[in-house]
Order: structure tokens, then sequence, then C-alpha cells
């Protein structure tokens, strides 16, 4: 009896494991914090495909990434299957070399979470998306092309009452594509270097597939989702070549421009450096969005502050993330690991 109940515990251990380490970014490909003008780090490529002209760690040819996101509601603490609310999760897997990445992630999600007779009551909806990014420099300018598309499958309104139940319907049910989920974008970018600073435009809409599966180029759409960033960031190295033990870096941006709403963010980074392939970064990202009609009006409600560790060892990347928002009852956190092969 003490052998089968020990047993019972290291399955629910496995289980909760797999829910938590199964479930990651809210985005398939994505950096934190978000600015199109960084460039020193392998993912500052998929906010500006143009960065990757810039990459200093281009030994790093292959990349894999597993991450994890959810938004908790504490008020949800005492119901059942509380750990798993609005879930997010992708494999990343990118690979390339000098000017060019493929990445391909494969995403879990759970939406539309209601509480049932029976249990929980979940739409889970697994995803495929690949992209393809290319850049070139010419001294301090470069210029980068990204291609991306994907799809996505769905099961509704599933109940479930334990969390071997996510697992049985993430890895072993049957799922219908989820109709009008296709995508297709193909997006352009710059970047402009000036001794520490950096400059950056992108527009993730150049060119897109329609409801109706056509490519079409839009001028609203390139426009609404176009983006600036500035930033300062500290050399690996002093001038005597030995390495900068303090490397900070500052950044502004402005996400979706001329959208209904902007998206701005300021960032502050302290990276310590204690060897060129060990270091720890600590962030800070203060962000709001603002109606493009009250562009200079801050408001609380849209506010947020998020903060980072994130700790590099040899071919080991760390991440933790928390964000802190006007609404008290709700606990917005992330966490991330790769391996730089």
């Amino acid at each position: 009896m003490c052998y089968l109940k020990n047993m019972k515990k290291v399955g629910a251990v496995f289980i909760f494991l797999f829910v938590i380490l199964g479930n990651i970014f809210s985005l398939p490909f994505s950096s934190f914090p978000n600015n199109v003008s960084f460039y020193s780090e392998y993912t500052d490529v998929y906010s500006n495909p143009s960065a990757i002209a810039f990459r200093s760690d281009i030994n790093n040819r292959f990349i894999v990434g597993y991450d994890y996101h959810d938004n908790l509601n504490r008020t949800k603490f005492n119901e059942p299957l509380s750990f798993v609310q609005n879930s997010d999760s992708y494999l990343n897997v990118s690979f390339g070399g000098s000017g060019i990445l493929f990445s391909a992630a494969f995403g879990y999600n759970t939406s539309d979470r209601k509480i049932v007779n029976d249990g929980v009551s979940y739409d889970f909806i697994t995803s495929n998306n690949i992209q393809l990014d290319w850049g070139f420099n010419i001294n301090n300018f470069a210029f980068g092309a990204r291609i991306k598309g994907g799809s996505k499958s769905i099961r509704d309104n599933k109940t479930i009452s334990s969390y071997l139940g996510i697992v049985q319907n993430f890895l072993f049910a049957e799922y219908t594509t989820l109709e009008n989920s296709n995508y297709f974008n193909l997006g352009f970018g710059s970047q402009y270097h000036v001794s520490n600073f950096s400059f950056g435009l992108y527009t993730d809409s150049f060119l897109i597939l329609n409801q109706s599966k056509d490519l079409t180029v839009n001028f609203d759409n390139i426009l609404n989702t176009l983006s600036f960033g500035v930033s300062y960031r500290r050399g690996k190295y002093t001038n005597n070549g030995e390495l900068a033990f303090y490397r900070p870096r500052f950044g502004f941006a402005l996400n979706n421009i001329f959208s209904s709403y902007l998206n701005l963010e300021l960032s502050s980074e302290l990276m310590l450096q204690f060897l060129p392939n060990r270091n720890i970064n600590l962030i800070m990202v203060y962000g709001d969005e603002r109606s493009s009609k009250e562009i200079f009006r801050i408001k609380p409600s849209s506010s947020y502050l998020k903060l980072a560790v994130d700790l590099l060892y040899d071919k080991c990347k760390f991440k933790v993330e928390y964000k802190f928002s006007s609404d008290k009852d709700y606990s917005d956190f992330k966490f991330a690991i790769s391996f730089l092969l």
C-alpha cells in the first residue's frame, strides 16, 4: 500500500511538472524586453530581423527554448485545477548562422476556462508556427526581412477533472482546424548604430494573407504594426580589451505606433559579466497602452511594471519574469529556459 501511495505521489509530481513546464510564452517568437533597436542577444532577432546582422553569439547555431506563461487569478485558487487558468506553451527551436535564422514553435494553450458540475471546462488549442529571418548590414546600417506563418487547431468545451486530463487532451486527443487561424506575414525592419546607441524600425505586416486567402498589401496594416525603438548599451569589452563587469542597457520603445492603441515601454537593464559566457542580467520595464487620441495621457489602469532575472551559464540560459499591474488579483509570470548549441 505504501508503495502504491508513493507511486501516486510520483505520478502527481510528473503531471504537475508537465502542466507547469508545458505552458510557454503568449507569443511563439518573442523577446523581453521587446525593443526593435536591440541587437546583441539572439532573442533580439525576434523583435527585429535586421538585428541578426549584428549577432555577437554567432557560434550558437542551434537554439532550443522552453518557456512557461500564465496569468493566475488569486481569487480562484480554491477552485479545481487552479494552477492552469490562461496558460500558453511553446517549444521553440531555432537554427541558422550569419545573416539568417529559421525558427519553429509548437504550442499548447488553454482558454475559456469555466467551472462546471463535473470539473473544469477548457478550450484546448494547439499551434504550429514557422519563421524565417534574414538580414545584412553595410557598416552601421542593417536591413532585415521576415516571413512567418502558421495555423491552429482546437478542442473546445472539454471538461476535465484532473491534471492528467490536461495531458491527455494535449497529447492524445483529436483536434479540428480552427477557422480563420491560418496566417502569413511578411515584415521588414532596419537598424542604425552610432557608437553605443542604436535606432530601429520594424513593421510586421507589409504583406499579409487575408481571410479570403489572398496575399494583400495594406497601407493601414503597415502603419498599425510599425514600431520604433532607441537604446544605449555599454560594450561587452572595455577600451583596454578587458571584459566589462558592469554592462547597462537602456531602451525606449513605441510599438504599433499608428494603431488605435499604441504601446510605450521604458526598459532598464544591468548585466553583471563574470565570464564571456557567464552573466546575470537584472531587468526592469515600465509600460502602458495609450489611445491614439490621447497619446500624452497616462492611464493607471493600463500601466504595468515587469521585473526579470536572466542568467546565462555556458550554454544554458534561464529567465524568470513577473508582471505587476493595476489588477491586484492577478499574478502574471513567465519562466524560460533555453540551450545554445
